[in-house]
């Protein structure tokens, strides 16, 4: 419940930052995240990367 919880405020966290339109194309990824290191990095990627497009292609690839 608690890692459900995480993914549904990252959820909005992205979309806050980048946008629903971001948002959206991520969320299939964050559904697969299997733990909280996972969810971490996802937060990271929020904070460090100055786009939209690029916090897409981190997500994806890492």
């Amino acid at each position: 419940m608690v890692q459900r919880g995480a993914r549904q405020s990252l959820q909005r966290l992205i979309a806050r930052r980048f946008g629903v339109e971001t948002a959206g194309q991520v969320s299939e990824v964050l559904e697969g995240l299997p733990g909280p290191e996972d969810i971490d990095r996802v937060t990271d990627a929020v904070i460090e990367c100055p786009t939209g497009e690029e916090f897409i292609e981190r997500v994806r690839t890492a």
